[in-house]
């Protein structure tokens, strides 16, 4: 997910956790404003943040979920 290090908060434990947790949400076919909510809070992310993470997740971790 290197495409969201740079503007997400945390280390990169914390971005690796937050886009597990996003693929989690996205896997249970809850949607991108799902994953995108899941993670804006806990990590004090800014929903662009959160938005962009769950993008980069979408697109390396995540691949085959619903949506």
């Amino acid at each position: 997910m290197p495409s969201s290090r740079p503007s997400f908060p945390g280390n990169d434990d914390a971005i690796l956790t937050a886009g597990l947790q996003a693929c989690r949400v996205l896997y249970t076919g809850q949607g991108q404003d799902a994953a995108v909510a899941a993670v804006t809070a806990p990590y004090g992310a800014s929903p662009a943040q959160a938005s962009a993470l769950v993008g980069a997740a979408r697109g390396t971790m995540c691949t085959q979920a619903p949506g």
